[in-house]
């Protein structure tokens, strides 16, 4: 089995710049293990800047101490990041090419999506405790998902963690009735991360993929509690055709 999970982005530019981004995380926890340019670039880690502090418009539903935790774990996970797109537009063309150890990915696209998908996986793995909720899937990462695919996901996610729940001996949420207050969190995270980088960021690419971030967590959110994941039942027919034979010989 292997150790770690990889995924490499490779950003190419029409003005011939070129840049690539390794994000690293251990198989078994899908932490971030590693994270490093492929290019050979020095990592920002060893000069962290101002902005990645835990009180530097903390979250309010973050559960960190300062005085243990005194860098915020998704700032300091997309540093380096960060810093080298501060100075590129959010529409901007960009060709990206990711891949992993098992499929790859390769889609010319604005920066602001390119970049949306890369911060999702960073922070989601970061260590954050509010957005380590969404550490599963990333073992599956899929970029450019659109919210239909993301919903599909984060709800399958969520009934399979309901699983190991039941499993370990405590109360699943089988109605998904939790699911929307978990995306709210992840929203909160999202518009306080925002003032972050909106503070050091000289144009807008950043700041922009973070808002595709939280259409996609506005858009799950506002599907579950609007019932309308019920669009996704007849995908199971199959399943639910076994229900009705049952019902219909009194079984």
């Amino acid at each position: 089995m292997e150790k770690t999970v990889k995924y490499n982005y490779e950003f190419d530019f029409p003005d011939g710049t070129k840049r690539a981004f390794t994000v690293e995380l251990d198989a078994t926890t899908l932490s971030l293990a590693q994270r490093a340019p492929s290019d050979g670039a020095s990592s920002a880690d060893g000069n962290l800047p101002d902005w990645t502090a835990l009180d530097f418009h903390k979250c309010d539903v973050c559960p960190l101490d300062e005085k243990k935790h005194p860098r915020c774990p998704a700032a300091m996970a997309s540093a380096e990041i960060l810093d080298f797109f501060k100075d590129r537009i959010s529409y901007e063309e960009v060709t990206v090419k990711i891949t992993g150890d098992t499929r790859g990915y390769f889609k010319k696209t604005k920066l602001q999506e390119a970049v949306g998908s890369l911060l999702g996986l960073l922070m989601a793995t970061s260590g954050c405790p509010v957005l380590e909720k969404l550490k599963p899937m990333t073992v599956l990462h899929m970029p450019f998902a659109k919210a239909a695919e993301t919903i599909y996901r984060v709800v399958s996610m969520y009934l399979l963690s309901q699983y190991f729940v039941a499993r370990h001996g405590g109360l699943p949420d089988w109605e998904i009735k939790n699911l929307s207050g978990i995306y709210a969190a992840i929203r909160a995270v999202n518009k306080s991360f925002s003032k972050r980088i909106m503070s050091v960021l000289e144009k807008d690419a950043g700041a922009n993929a973070l808002v595709i971030l939280d259409c996609f967590a506005l858009a799950a959110t506002m599907s579950i509690d609007n019932q309308q994941i019920k669009k996704l039942e007849g995908l199971f027919e199959g399943y639910l055709k076994e229900v009705a034979s049952v019902k219909d010989s009194g079984g």
